[in-house]
Parts: structure tokens; C-alpha cells; sequence
């Protein structure tokens, strides 16, 4: 990690971790395809085979070739039509092929999509936004002027001779952009993208489930990248999200803090100096394992706890853990750090038809054994469909889909609410995971911007159309054309329903995962300690 926070400072400090865990499994001899990099593991730093970077030279030097033959055939082009563009000179005609080919790499950036579809079709219609394209280009350059009207004139003529009468060279290279730009918006890197999920992140309204609070408290003691769960809850209140702790949410939180004071009290205070890692992972309850993991951890210093009381007091005062005023300062300590609203169970009854409750109450408590859990879950549910309702979202139809949701890993309810999604058009819980992946670990779109225009005039963007798959392309740009064939009412309608999909959409493999139910970051954390993590 020393050498990847030395060599890589400006990678994103949630990035760090995952990315040097990933180097490592890609060092393993059984990785797919077999060893992808050396680890040097006295140096503890990565390198590439020598096979792997003579391949990848190789390739640069032909991207490099293409990317200059792309650039004489532009001069060439210009050179051939003179007449039509007098008093360029040799300085004009090269600054207005270096102006065309920001153009493109303009296009690339604010319509990519449609940019690339229009390549695919190799110019059967006509592509109007080059010019707006090429009059940004121009002025982020700086050439102005009659001169820059010569070298915009003389641009324009490259461009139309380029995206209508392309040579086999200049096809080629358009081809590479697209597959970069396609690779970039599968990795969520796209800057309208980025927008998107931001903007639709400040329409949120989110009833947060006791298991995301209860894992983010447990987090308390771990270094600030290694927060998953803390990160991404204060992430979506910084992006506008509006986060609700509910009173059932809260009697589950404060009854996990109890249960394993009592824990503690029986079974865990007389043996507690002399238990190891493996021992601690043995706790029934993640609070408790935080509690023992941060004890355990000397790389803590003065930060770490003393006693379990000590610990305790970090949440509330522990002499009114067990008392009415203990739930009360644990409330006010959650709405402080996280930014919660606060919503009680009379708040929540009055959204919803007490009969449906119990129905579902009934129907969830073949699966939790406590009947309070059962209802506090039907409760909740259906609370969500009642927002909904109260705020008529139904009647507000975006691109963004349902506002108000259920943030929870909550799974073993889905099949026995199944009929309630159905009667109400939608679903009610959302993947914790959905927020991870298109909120926390996005970079802004700011930052996406800049990243679009270092990369698009560069060797590097030609580079990067190599790693995308012709394939995965290809569906693509099937996917652009059918929806090109929509109408924009449509068009709201297909994203607004994908958007609710993929927010509850408990199957769906994400590289970047929140740990398993039941399975906090601090245990990761303690594998990591005892060297038998991934």
C-alpha cells in the first residue's frame, strides 16, 4: 500500500484499498489467463511482466503512428481544397487540423453516444452539433480573429471531408475514439452520466434500514477509506439525498446495542483480556466485535477503547444505555453525524392501512421469529408506499423513477412481499449498493470533464479503445439505435424504469459490494489484520 499512496496520490481514497487487494489476487499464478503482474513482495510494489509491457509498447507505437497519419492526412485534405481556403499558410493549415481533431474529441465528449452512432452509420444523416463543437474548440484554443476565422473555415472543411468521405485511416482512428468513449461510459465515468445519478441522488428520500446504521457505527474505529457503509450514507446527504431514521429503525439499533451489553456483562467481560482475533470473530453481535477488533488493534493508539464502557460512550451515555433517555441520545447522536430526519412509528402508521400491516406482519413471520421485527419490516414497507403516495410521486413522472425508498441489505423479505410490489407498480427497497457504486465511488462530473479532455486529444485516447471489447460494443450501439427511434416521452418513461430496477435490483453483480448480510466491514477488517483476506 506504501508504494500505491507514493506512486498514485491523486487516486480516491475509498480506490486505494481495493485497488492494491485486486493487484494482488491478479499477481496469483491461478488468476484467469494466469499471472497478469509480479508482486515484489519485499519491495511491496506491482509490476507488469516483461511480455505484457514489450505487447503494450507495440501497440503504442502503432497508435502513435496512427494518430500522426491521421493528423497528414487532415493537412492533405486541406492542402487539396486551397483555393477554398486562401491565406491559411503552413501555420494555418496545421493549427486547423490540431482544431479539427479537438473538434472531434468535443464530440466525443458531449454527445458520445449519438456521435458514435452516427459513425456506425458512416454518415448517412447529417451530424449539425460538429460546428457548435468546432466553435468550442476554437475558442478553448484561443484562436480568434480573422485568423481563427481562416483555421475555423479551414477546420470545417477537414471535418465534413472527414465524418462524409472518411479514408480508411481516418475511419480507423474514429472507430478507436468510439470504443474509449464506450469504455469510459461503461465505466461510469461519462460526465452527463455522472449528472444523471447525482441529480437523481438529490430526489431521493430514503428510509435508512437499522442493518446500514448498525454497520456504519460499527465502523467507527477503522480508517476513514475502509468506512463503506459511514461513506456512502454521508455521501448521499452531501449530494442532497434526504435520509430518514425511522422510530422502528431506531428501537432495532438500540436493542442490538443492549443485547450485546448483556452479551458482555455474561459471558465476554471476565475473559475479555485474554481473546484473540479468531475469538472476537466469534461474537454474536457486530457492535460487540467492533468493540473487541478495536481493543485488539494497538496500531489504534490512544484511540483505542479501554472498556467496553468506554466504547459505549462513543453512542450514548452508557448508565442510560438501558433507560427510555438512552434511545433518546442515541436519536439525537445518529441525526447529528448522518443528518437524519426523523420519522416515528405514529409518523409511519399514518401513512399506511393498519389491515395491511397486519397481513404482512403475518405473512413476514414465517421468516423473523421476533414479531416485532416482523412488523417493524411490514411497517416500514409499506410506510414507503404511502410517501409515495403523500407525495404524489406518481403524479411528478421523471426520468428518475420512485424518490422515496427503503435503504436495506434486508433479502430474506422479498419473496413474501412479492404480491404488495405488484398491487403498488414498484418496488420498495433499495440496494445499498446501488448508492456505492453510482454515487460514492463516481467521481464528479466536474471531474469526469476534465478527465474527457486530457484524454480525447491524446495518444491515450486511441490507446483506450483497445481495452474495449468489439463485442460489448457492438450491443452498444444496438441499444443507441432502438432508442433512437423513440420519441423524448418515451424515451423518460424506458429510463426512468431502468432507474427503479437497478435501484432494487438485489441480484445484479457489482464489482464494488457492501460486505454480505451479517458480515460488517469490521470483520473484513480483522481478516486483513490476521492476513487471511482476499
Amino acid at each position: 500500500m506504501n508504494r500505491i499512496d507514493a506512486e498514485l496520490p491523486g487516486v480516491h481514497t475509498l480506490i486505494k484499498p481495493r485497488l492494491y487487494r485486486r493487484l494482488k489476487v491478479m499477481s496469483k499464478k491461478d488468476y484467469r489467463d494466469g499471472r497478469a503482474v509480479r508482486w515484489h513482495k519485499t519491495e511491496d510494489s506491482f509490476a507488469l511482466p516483461f511480455e505484457t509491457r514489450r505487447h503494450i509498447a507495440d501497440e503504442n507505437s502503432a497508435d502513435e503512428a496512427l494518430r500522426l497519419n491521421v493528423l497528414a492526412g487532415f493537412h492533405e485534405r486541406l492542402q487539396s481544397i486551397a483555393p477554398r481556403v486562401d491565406g491559411l499558410g503552413e501555420v494555418g493549415i496545421r493549427r486547423a487540423g490540431e482544431i479539427a481533431l479537438r473538434a472531434l474529441g468535443m464530440a466525443f465528449e458531449r454527445e458520445g453516444l449519438e456521435f458514435s452512432s452516427f459513425l456506425e452509420d458512416e454518415g448517412e444523416h447529417e451530424y449539425p452539433t460538429i460546428t457548435e463543437c468546432l466553435r468550442n474548440a476554437l475558442t478553448e484554443e484561443g484562436v480568434t480573429g480573422q485568423f481563427g476565422q481562416r483555421v475555423g473555415d479551414g477546420a470545417f472543411q477537414i471535418l465534413r471531408g472527414v465524418l462524409y468521405k472518411s479514408s480508411e485511416t481516418e475511419r480507423e482512428y474514429l472507430k478507436k475514439l468510439s470504443r474509449t468513449y464506450a469504455l469510459l461510459f461503461t465505466l461510469k465515468t461519462e460526465p452527463k452520466l455522472l449528472e444523471f445519478f447525482q441529480d437523481m441522488t438529490a430526489d431521493f428520500r430514503l428510509y435508512v434500514g437499522s442493518d446500514q446504521i448498525i454497520r456504519a457505527l460499527s465502523e467507527h474505529y477503522l480508517a476513514k477509506p475502509d468506512q463503506t457503509t459511514r461513506n456512502t450514507l454521508l455521501l448521499a446527504v452531501r449530494a442532497g439525498a434526504k435520509l430518514i431514521l425511522t422510530g422502528p429503525a431506531l428501537e432495532e439499533v438500540i436493542s442490538h446495542f443492549r443485547a450485546a451489553d448483556y452479551e458482555h456483562q455474561n459471558h465476554i467481560r471476565a475473559v475479555e483480556d485474554y481473546l484473540t482475533y479468531d475469538f472476537a470473530s466469534q461474537a454474536p453481535h457486530i457492535m460487540l466485535r467492533a468493540y473487541l477488533y478495536a481493543r485488539l488493534n494497538k496500531d489504534l493508539g490512544r484511540r483505542r477503547p479501554v472498556d467496553w464502557t468506554a466504547f459505549v460512550r462513543q453512542f450514548c451515555d452508557p448508565k442510560n444505555l438501558h433507560k427510555p433517555h438512552g434511545e433518546e441520545e442515541l436519536r439525537r447522536y445518529l441525526q447529528i453525524l448522518f443528518g437524519f430526519d426523523f420519522e416515528s412509528k405514529s409518523d409511519l402508521e399514518s401513512l399506511v392501512n393498519p389491515a395491511e400491516v397486519e397481513a404482512l406482519t403475518e405473512k413476514l413471520s414465517e421468516v423473523k421469529k421476533d414479531a416485532r421485527l416482523a412488523r417493524n419490516d411490514a411497517l416500514v414497507a409499506l410506510a414507503v408506499y404511502g410517501r409515495r403516495n403523500r407525495h404524489r410521486e406518481a403524479a411528478k413522472s421523471s426520468e428518475f423513477g420512485w424518490a422515496t425508498w427503503w435503504l436495506t441489505s434486508e433479502t430474506k423479505i422479498l419473496h413474501y412481499t412479492r404480491d404488495f410490489v405488484r398491487a403498488n407498480n414498484g418496488r420498495y427497497a433499495m440496494r445499498p449498493e446501488f448508492l456505492l457504486n453510482f454515487l460514492t465511488l463516481a467521481p464528479s462530473a466536474t471531474e469526469a470533464r476534465q478527465t474527457f479532455a486530457t484524454i480525447f486529444p491524446s495518444l491515450l485516447g486511441i490507446q483506450l479503445g483497445r481495452r474495449m471489447n468489439r463485442e460489448a460494443f457492438d450491443k452498444i450501439m444496438d441499444r443507441v439505435a432502438e432508442a433512437s427511434q423513440l420519441d423524448d416521452a418515451r424515451k423518460t418513461v424506458e429510463i426512468s424504469k431502468c432507474a427503479d430496477i437497478l435501484k432494487g435490483d438485489y441480484r445484479r453483480q457489482y464489482v464494488d459490494r457492501l460486505p454480505d448480510s451479517g458480515r460488517a466491514q469490521i470483520d473484513l477488517e480483522a481478516e486483513r489484520l490476521l492476513g487471511t483476506a482476499e
